[in-house]
């Protein structure tokens, strides 16, 4: 699927960082509140790229790959037609990868809050690569981890590793750091994404941040909620300072 020589492979498992990730790299990520309970309660949703409004990401947005080059005058050879082609086709089947999104910004940022908020009801979880990947129950599936690259809107493909870690520069200040979920039978992901069921969620989260948005008494309903519900430590919970 994607370039593994472009990895470092973690240990014995199936798990290839990028060479300039360290599993103790902090990443946040905003959720919806009834995905913070169903994490709280040992079940993390990833979704497939279809979803994403991007469409770069859906795959339907016309790339230019290496492969389409050749010198002026010379006529391009079938096998370089045949290998854009493969290269698109791969893309367009891109929308079943199991993706999940974090960013690597440590300060709250406003319009991310806004943007991935369905609604005032939104939390920022803040946990580590390596407090993630040892929570999460993935033994049927390659994941594959770096940051995004941020371009021009032409930029020049090279390959579909090239392509899965690309995003126009609209997007820059998202700062994010992409995980990939492959399963290693092979499978099409059916559907629009999946739970993964974790092992033991006080160890992922390091930190929640409440919304800037939640109704005062929303905010401390919740958290006696999930203090008494999910054994949360009150050092764990924060305020926006938004």
């Amino acid at each position: 699927m994607l370039d593994k020589s472009r990895f470092k492979k973690h240990g014995d498992n199936n798990i290839y960082l990028s060479p300039n990730i360290s599993l103790d790299i902090s990443i946040f990520k905003y959720i919806s509140l009834p995905n913070l309970l169903l994490l709280l309660s040992n079940q993390f949703y990833i979704s497939t790229k279809k979803n994403f409004s991007d469409r770069l990401e859906i795959g339907t947005c016309f790339l230019l790959f290496l492969s389409d080059f050749h010198i002026a005058g010379d006529t391009i050879s079938e096998e370089m037609m045949l290998k854009s082609e493969r290269l698109r086709e791969q893309v367009r089947g891109s929308g079943d990868w199991l993706t999940s999104c974090w960013t690597l910004k440590s300060e709250e940022d406003y319009l991310m809050w806004k943007v991935y908020s369905s609604d005032n009801y939104c939390v920022r979880v803040e946990t580590t690569v390596g407090r993630l990947l040892a929570s999460l129950d993935f033994l049927d599936y390659e994941v594959f981890v770096s940051k995004m690259c941020y371009e021009r809107e032409k930029y020049i493909i090279k390959d579909l590793t090239d392509y899965a870690y690309y995003k126009f520069n609209y997007y820059k200040g998202e700062e994010e750091l992409r995980f990939y979920f492959f399963p290693l039978n092979g499978d099409k992901r059916e559907g629009n994404g999946t739970y993964f069921d974790v092992k033991e969620p006080l160890s992922l989260i390091k930190g929640i941040t409440l919304s800037p948005f939640f109704p005062a008494m929303t905010n401390r309903k919740l958290i006696e909620y999930i203090k008494r519900v999910h054994g949360v430590n009150d050092d764990i919970i924060k305020f926006s300072r938004i």
